[in-house]
């Protein structure tokens, strides 16, 4: 049995992929942390071989918390979980040492099918997100931009210029010529990577840092 720990703040979604897993011949949890704190302590305590993590939680973003147990537990095999999609997330999580990157809304039958693939040593991806991943992958450094550790683009920063300015996500979808869909995805993405609750603590953060 591979022995799985599983890291989510929300509640019924943490559930449902408890029973999913249970209800596998392969796979049994261990145990659950709904933000960082949890996980770190509650990590320590029984042996895990796989963590399925959220990149968006209370506390430490799901990218610290990755970061952190694979340096103090190689062997766990960590698999992220997000409900959007966002290169440089992605290319974080890739560059900290994820065995996987998920969207939330993968089919339950091919869930366990990918987490076994991941438990012996296949690294796997969602399909859009390695599309994704390989039409930006050319993006070079001089297109990035880190402020306090945390790497944005053009786009993130056109974003949290408008958020500033107190557009809504339509109104920075036409102007970026974007859906108004993907502007939310892409602002969830940018509170992900700077570990920052709402739009307001975003301004703040922009005009700490010079960006507005």
């Amino acid at each position: 049995m591979i022995r799985v720990f599983i890291a989510d703040d929300q509640t019924l979604f943490r559930d449902l992929l408890k029973r999913l897993i249970e209800d596998s011949p392969v796979f049994t949890v261990v145990g659950e942390g709904s933000n960082s704190e949890e996980v770190f302590e509650r990590i320590s305590e029984v042996e895990v071989e796989m963590l399925l993590l959220d990149v968006r939680m209370p506390g430490a973003s799901g990218l610290e918390v990755l970061k952190e147990v694979k340096k103090a537990y190689s062997n766990i095999k960590v698999v992220m979980l997000t409900s959007f999609e966002d290169y440089i997330t992605i290319k974080e999580a890739l560059d900290c040492g994820a065995d996987g990157y998920l969207t939330k809304d993968v089919h339950e039958d091919l869930l366990l099918k990918i987490l076994e693939c991941i438990a012996y040593d296949y690294f796997v991806m969602d399909q859009t997100m390695h599309q994704m991943f390989y039409k930006h992958y050319k993006i070079s450094k001089e297109e990035l931009y880190d402020y306090e550790g945390v790497q944005l683009d053009k786009n993130d920063i056109a974003i949290m210029k408008m958020i500033a300015e107190g557009k809504t996500n339509k109104e920075i979808g036409i102007a970026l010529n974007y859906t108004e869909g993907t502007i939310k995805n892409k602002v969830s993405a940018i509170l992900a990577r700077t570990n920052l609750k709402d739009r307001t603590q975003l301004t703040l953060f922009a005009l700490k840092n010079s960006i507005i």
